[in-house]
């Protein structure tokens, strides 16, 4: 299991929920997985070639690119390989067309083809690859991130009066600008995951929304956050899966989500879908469940049954299969 060189500016998400994996695919006497952590950072054209270049002397029966750095594909044997793609927003960077171009070759086209079985996180995530790169369809299965264990439910009564609303990451796609005018003039207090820029500061000021913000939570304060919160705010833009709807599920919060890419299908029915370009419909979302309690625990129950879909148990099980396959020389569809 291959797992990129992190920056100390990047997410975590993708490492976070390969060790959680790992606990559950550790219990399966049949497959041994070893951890491979790149040295070289996904930076610059040479750090990139010393990365394939180290990879080339590792051995196994079945290699898996975890995420991030799907170029490394290149360096592996095709045929005893897993690439997992998170999502296709990469595809979006950099304003040159030959960069971009580049990129969608090194990142999707190149790897997907060489690659022996890719795994999509979210139905949405296997489709959009599936679009782009025209490969068949039995080359790409989808396989679900998992909520982590560490994750409860903890019951919390409602502040209707000033509900505490939840805000995570401030990646473009994130919305947080849209979020922040959906808020204005409610009364409530917002908590943002992530770092502010200046920017972001005086957007919040010039609108009177009452906050605070955190970065870097480690897991248990990542809990306490969700079990504090009234309401999550994820409008996003795109997601490839977006773990922040299931995480609130598993703890008891309703969410607030967006009507597209993959975010119907990860919240499967239990949550309130706004058009995240439209701030009134943000807002009109976050009103009603607000004030609609009836309407609010029908979400929370649901999601209760929702996050059931996203085991680790099941999760690992999903993964495990799929090196099987590659080992005896198969594809999913057999």
């Amino acid at each position: 299991m291959i797992f990129r060189k992190r920056r100390a500016d990047a997410n975590f998400s993708i490492e976070a929920s390969f060790k959680e994996t790992l606990k559950y695919l550790h219990a399966n006497r049949h497959i041994d997985v070893r951890e491979f952590v790149s040295t070289h950072l996904s930076i610059g054209v040479v750090p990139r070639l010393r990365a394939l270049w180290e990879l080339r002397r590792q051995r196994a029966e079945v290699y898996h690119i975890t995420g991030d750095i799907h170029f490394l594909v290149l360096g592996l044997p095709g045929k005893k390989t897993l690439l997992t793609i998170h999502d296709l927003g990469f595809l979006e960077r950099g304003s040159h067309p030959l960069s971009r171009w580049l990129l969608k070759k090194l990142w999707l086209d190149w790897p997907v083809q060489r690659a022996r079985m890719v795994s999509a996180v979210s139905d949405a995530t296997r489709l959009a690859i599936l679009q782009r790169t025209g490969c068949p369809p039995s080359k790409v299965v989808t396989i679900p991130t998992l909520v982590s264990d560490t994750y409860t439910r903890k019951s919390k009564v409602f502040n209707r009066e000033r509900p505490q609303i939840l805000h995570i990451g401030l990646a473009p796609n994130k919305n947080f600008h849209r979020h922040v005018l959906a808020l204005a003039g409610l009364r409530c207090t917002l908590q943002i995951i992530g770092p502010l820029n200046e920017a972001q500061h005086a957007h919040l000021r010039q609108h009177q929304i009452d906050y605070h913000a955190d970065t870097n939570l480690p897991l248990d304060a990542m809990q306490r956050a969700y079990e504090a919160c009234d309401v999550l705010l994820f409008a996003s833009t795109l997601e490839g899966f977006g773990m922040p709807i299931i995480e609130a599920q598993t703890v008891g919060r309703v969410v607030v989500t967006s009507g597209i890419s993959s975010m119907p299908e990860i919240a499967g029915g239990a949550a309130c879908l706004v058009d995240p370009y439209q701030v009134a419909s943000i807002r009109a979302g976050l009103e009603r469940v607000i004030h609609e309690a009836d309407y609010r625990e029908s979400l929370i129950t649901a999601g209760y049954r929702n996050v059931q879909r996203f085991t680790g148990q099941q999760v690992a099980q999903a993964y495990a299969q799929a090196y099987e396959k590659i080992a005896a020389g198969g594809d999913f569809a057999s």
